[in-house]
């Protein structure tokens, strides 16, 4: 995941192993999967940025580790056999590859061991498709859109109404997340003690705000506002390496590091 935190604003970068690092989406905008060389290389344990951003721009890159590379087969435990699957049992982290087949309650296997409790779907092959977005704290019959600022979708149309399982995240037979033929992505975590956390709280509208105890001190944190149309704020150690953590940019916009977004 690479964006700039200095400059004028660039678009985010969503990049994988599984469709290959020369092409990527953009958590900010409906726009299929561009296939791009430029943007990031990588060569064994080494990433190098590319010519398509822009020299003397500070840059965030943060990377998700998922299976091992000669583990990416199809995936044979749901409906659906996926195109690939690479999870990491681990870290509690997968990527899935597969095609719609338009039927409600259709499933794919995402190869972790515990349910997932976020994740986000999106069509490559298509222009205008949203990032449908599930999280546990909403269930199976709600979910989000990681490019808008748009308060909790009530449709049940992306997840059929079911909550994802230990092997499987289940499908509607809607555009989000299963038309047929199209070609997805599907990121997927699920939270580990020490490591990873995913949750909700009530604001209070308090300076001193709620209590949210993780557990651990986090490396990378992301909030969104379900009640009203509220921006998915960005944190990270990087920006923010001491209190209070006020810089922030928003997986739905481009907007540089800014201590004053909502």
């Amino acid at each position: 995941i690479i964006k700039n935190t200095s400059g004028s604003a660039e678009k985010w970068y969503w990049l994988n192993s599984l469709r290959g690092v020369n092409k990527y989406i953009s958590s900010d905008a409906t726009t299929a999967e561009t296939t791009d060389a430029n943007v990031y290389s990588r060569s064994g344990t080494t990433g190098t940025l590319g010519s398509t951003l822009t020299s003397g721009k500070s840059y965030l890159v943060e990377i998700h580790k998922a299976g091992l590379a000669s583990a990416t087969a199809s995936n044979t435990t749901g409906s659906i056999n996926t195109v690939a699957t690479s999870a990491n049992t681990l870290s509690g982290f997968a990527l899935v590859e597969y095609t719609g087949n338009e039927t409600g309650g259709a499933t794919i296997g995402h190869g972790l061991s515990v349910a997932p409790e976020f994740l986000f779907c999106k069509q490559m092959n298509a222009s205008d498709g949203n990032l449908d977005v599930f999280h546990v704290s909403l269930g199976g019959t709600k979910r989000l859109f990681l490019q808008t600022t748009a308060a909790v979708n009530t449709s049940s149309a992306a997840w059929n109404n079911t909550a994802p399982s230990s092997s499987v995240i289940t499908l509607g037979g809607g555009y989000g997340t299963n038309k047929n033929t199209v070609t997805y992505m599907a990121y997927v975590w699920h939270g580990v003690d020490g490591y990873s956390s995913f949750g909700s709280y009530e604001g209070n509208s308090s300076t001193s705000g709620p209590m949210i105890n993780t557990g651990f001190a986090y490396g990378s944190y992301f909030s969104k506002g379900i009640d009203a149309a509220r921006d998915w704020a960005v944190y990270n150690h990087i920006a923010n390496p001491i209190n209070p953590a006020d810089n922030e940019m928003c997986y739905n916009n481009t907007t540089i590091l800014d201590g004053a977004l909502n």
